[in-house]
């Protein structure tokens, strides 16, 4: 009877079958793998992030003398030539005896005066909805921004300095000059409202053709003042267009 039992249980016993155990070397071999993903997914994600982060704010269509971009990050400055792409957060600037033009993708146009130095920290522009948001530091010299192609209600060029804050919305053309201790705006056509950088200055001055305004820190804008052809001329050829 014991044995009968005995063998009973032995063939029960063999009727389970028994889930085999994965060796050490698979097991390890597994975790590496499943790893090896995980880090490969980040640097995917890591570099798209890089990659929208560095989006195109322009490419320079003239280059006179020495124009350098210094691009964030690397602390490494670049001699620049004609057809050169600067991107969102790149500071350009332009030596004395130099000048150059900035196109922007939607076309508007940006020309830089000897001495100026900038950088585009914001840029968007969607052709299907027609908005642009472009955000422009001038941190000194003198600029022409000159916005041609009339987008959405809710599209913006906005150009800031230390003291200085202009915004256009629509079709404009105008020059910002910035000086030690102030900015000057001049409207050559349309309109640009101006105000002081700081949040906690009130007061705003629209401009409309040939008038001009002077922002200095921690202080309204002027009133507009008007200029006639002859000023209006002597002050374009001072910033030195490029053609």
């Amino acid at each position: 009877m014991r044995k009968w039992l005995c063998l009973a249980v032995q063939k029960e016993d063999a009727a389970i079958p028994l889930k085999p155990a994965w060796p050490p070397f698979f097991l390890f071999a597994a975790r590496s793998v499943c790893a090896a993903l995980i880090s490969l997914s980040v640097c995917i994600a890591i570099s798209s992030e890089a990659k929208a982060a560095a989006a195109v704010a322009g490419k320079l269509s003239i280059v006179k003398g020495g124009v350098t971009i210094e691009r964030p990050g690397t602390g490494k400055v670049t001699d620049v030539k004609p057809g050169a792409e600067l991107l969102v957060g790149d500071v350009i600037t332009i030596g004395e005896g130099a000048d150059a033009q900035l196109v922007l993708p939607d076309s508007a146009f940006v020309n830089l005066a000897p001495g100026a130095s900038l950088r585009v920290n914001q840029y968007s522009f969607d052709p299907g909805s027609e908005k642009r948001m472009v955000f422009v530091r001038l941190m000194r010299g003198k600029a022409r921004f000159v916005v041609y192609n009339r987008m959405s209600h809710d599209s913006a060029v906005i150009v800031e300095t230390d003291s200085a804050r202009v915004t256009a919305s629509g079709t404009v053309d105008f020059v910002m000059n910035v000086m030690a201790d102030a900015t000057e705006t001049l409207a050559l056509s349309g309109f640009v409202r101006v105000n002081n950088s700081s949040d906690f200055v009130v007061g705003t001055v629209s401009l409309g053709e040939n008038l001009m305004t002077i922002v200095k820190a921690k202080t309204p804008p002027s009133g507009p003042v008007a200029m006639n052809r002859r000023q209006r001329k002597e002050y374009i050829r001072r910033v030195r267009q490029s053609r």
